[in-house]
């Protein structure tokens, strides 16, 4: 794992462009801590920035930006193929007489199947997660590169004259500073989202390269017009082979299947010439991955796990529990309090780089602290809930949308206000006293009733899952009108049933722009690579083509996962359902000046609607928790580098004189 970044100019001197990358490849510091590398081109103002995690080839046969063997391409590369192996026997076999290898490294691997077959015919020969750069020299053009899942980020754009990518947008505040400008119109979705969705990013005119993406910038035609990415490889075509069959499978068969497409994803992202070891919360995705591990490995496997005070969300017993039932695991955990909560939250819009509201950013970052004291490499369960149809939601949507799929919308709007109209605690009292003879009736509360109520009105079903997972329902009641949202990109789905509807769409926005985005910058503040065997492309395939029935039934979700789990552990410990966590907002001293009324006008926020919210929530009339945390990221985002919100959204005199957002990180 590592930090890219580069700049290459039409009208600037090759001095002036590599003095740009310099402060980009310090301020990626974090992300390659063991060595650093600039390369500029003899005859082209372009140049190419590396920081180095050493984790394939420690020696300086690894070092980049690397050549081809022929000197033609460049590369700066972030992220492992894990393929690598296979694709250098294939290249040996490609090159008469063999080829001439400096290392044992999957960059070098990488840059030669990039000479041997072309780009593109490379990129549909591996398997990894990866952002790169490649320089082709004799060409003169720039191939920017993102993996199919999203795993790895990448972020690029024009900044005046010069076109610059990098890892983070950290390295853009580092070279460019005062010259960006913050783009207030993804106000609106950020808020629904809680992130903001590629392509955009919170500057103007720095663009997020989609998964599965690569754009490629012609030298031959100056110009300053951005070129359009393209897409390698889409999901959208695996998922258009999605199986509809209503006939049942012989489970016992495609379980063995499944075992064994994990194990092999789970084995590949093993390899590595640094301690290795892994993430376990005790939950179905990631005690399969540490099972998975422990039968490959000949010596422990190290688990890492966070657990809390308060015990609604402390799983602590759980992992403890999955780790001795395994064996050959050696497990680590640390409690943490609501005081170490609190210390971390002003850090993590610098950390994050843009606004992002996900409370579980805050364990991310304590577990990632805690593995990386003792390994450099983790592996996640992330990707399961989406592939495998993990989340609550997804049976609560599906139960909901049946019944309103049968009202006609004029009942729906009535009887969205007759809900709305009975307050909150009223409802609480009314579902009290309903016998809990059924789960959902044991979840379901006053705020349950008022967010089905919101949903009610809507005139399809794409509409009511965005409403129903969204934070604000709807976001022009909390934004002001001349912010002129950035509308979302549309998905261009096939044909599918709603469960495979909403995964799809959680696999193509939520998964890279949120999930993923979460866990790389947590990981990498602190210098450790994190691997999601479940993101495998044979595993994305393997999960599409299940029907709904080996995912979601109404009584349990994740369905062929747990009965893979059930081969390694004993049936209690398969079926737990996950923990949440909330985000102690109730004392976060800053909030009540972040949430002022002038600061929140500023942001482009309406601040009588934040204003009642916050008031309802302090008092204990409502749990605004998930319609706060978004507000209060993206004022902390400003707040934390010294800059009132309203300095950096505001279209007016003031938008011009920012100063660049100031940067914090975990300390090691």
């Amino acid at each position: 794992m590592c930090g890219i970044s580069g700049v290459i100019t039409f009208r600037g001197t090759r001095e002036a462009v590599f003095d740009r990358v310099r402060p980009m490849v310090a301020a990626l510091s974090h992300r390659g801590p063991d060595a650093h590398g600039l390369w500029r081109d003899p005859d082209f103002p372009a140049a190419l920035g590396h920081n180095r995690l050493s984790i394939l080839d420690l020696s300086e046969a690894g070092a980049q930006p690397m050549l081809s063997s022929s000197r033609r391409f460049v590369v700066t590369f972030n992220g492992e193929i894990y393929n690598f192996p296979a694709l250098r026997a294939a290249i040996d076999q490609s090159c008469e007489g063999g080829t001439t290898w400096r290392g044992h490294s999957d960059t070098e691997v990488l840059i030669e199947a990039i000479e041997t077959w072309g780009l593109r015919q490379a990129l549909t020969r591996i398997e990894g997660m990866f952002a790169l750069g490649v320089w082709d020299r004799r060409e003169r053009k720039l191939w920017l590169v993102r993996d199919r899942m999203g795993e790895k980020p990448l972020y690029y754009g024009w900044i005046g004259e010069q076109f610059a990518f990098a890892s983070e947008l950290k390295a853009f505040r580092a070279a460019f500073g005062s010259e960006l400008n913050i783009n207030g119109r993804v106000l609106s979705e950020y808020l629904r989202a809680g992130y903001i969705a590629a392509p955009h990013s919170i500057y103007e005119g720095v663009f997020k390269l989609g998964a599965g993406h690569l754009v490629c910038l012609d030298c031959n035609t100056p110009t300053c017009a951005l070129p359009a990415p393209v897409a390698y490889w889409k999901l959208e075509d695996v998922l258009s082979t999605h199986d509809n069959r209503s006939a049942p499978l012989d489970e016992r068969t495609v379980v063995e299947e499944a075992d064994a497409v994990l194990r092999q994803a789970v084995s590949e992202r093993m390899v590595s010439d640094v301690p290795l070891g892994a993430f376990l919360s005790g939950g179905i995705d990631s005690s399969l991955v540490v099972s998975m591990m422990a039968r490959e490995s000949r010596k422990p496997v190290q688990t890492f796990t966070i657990g809390f005070d308060d015990q609604r969300y402390n799983e602590l017993q759980y992992a403890r529990k999955v780790g001795q039932s395994i064996g050959n695991v050696e497990h680590t955990e640390l409690v943490i309090t609501p005081a170490d909560a609190l210390q971390l939250i002003p850090t993590l819009n610098s950390l994050f780089d843009e606004p992002l509201a996900d409370p579980s950013q805050i364990p991310t970052c304590f577990l990632a602290k805690l593995a990386r004291q003792h390994v450099t490499v983790a592996l996640s369960g992330d990707g399961a809930d989406e592939l495998f149809g993990g989340y609550d939601k997804y049976r609560e949507a599906l139960r909901v949308w049946r019944l309103l799929s049968l009202m006609p919308e004029r009942m729906r709007r009535m009887l969205s206000h007759g809900i709305e109209k009975i307050p909150v605690h009223v409802w609480d009292g009314l579902l009290h006293m309903m016998p809990p003879s059924r789960s959902s009736r044991q979840r379901l509360d006053g705020d349950r009733m008022h967010k089905l109520a919101s949903t009610l009105p809507v005139q399809n079903r794409h509409e009511f899952y965005a409403l129903f997972g969204g934070n604000w329902r709807p976001t022009h009641a909390a934004v002001q009108p001349s912010q002129n949202p950035i509308a979302p990109e549309s998905l261009g789905l096939p044909a599918l049933d709603f469960a495979h509807e909403m995964m799809a769409t959680d696999l193509l926005g939520q998964l890279p722009d949120g999930i993923l985005a979460k866990v790389d910058r947590a990981t990498m503040a602190v210098s450790l690579e994190s691997r999601a065997p479940l993101l495998s492309e044979n595993v994305v395939k393997f999960a599409w083509r299940l029907p709904i029935e080996l995912k979601v039934v109404p009584s349990k979700s994740k369905v062929i996962l747990r009965s893979v789990l059930a081969r390694y552990l004993p049936p209690e410990l398969c079926n737990r359902e996950k923990m949440g966590f909330l985000a102690p907002i109730d004392s976060w001293p800053w909030a009540e000046e972040l949430l002022d009324t002038d600061s929140l006008e500023d942001s482009g926020f309406r601040p009588e609607e934040i204003r009642r919210k916050w008031t309802e929530h302090l008092s204990g009339a409502r749990n605004w928790q998930f319609a706060l945390w978004p507000v209060l990221m993206w004022q902390s985002f400003f707040a934390g580098g010294g800059l009132r919100a309203g300095s950096a959204t505001r279209r007016d005199a003031r938008a011009g004189k920012q100063d660049a957002v100031g940067e914090a990180s975990i300390t090691r």
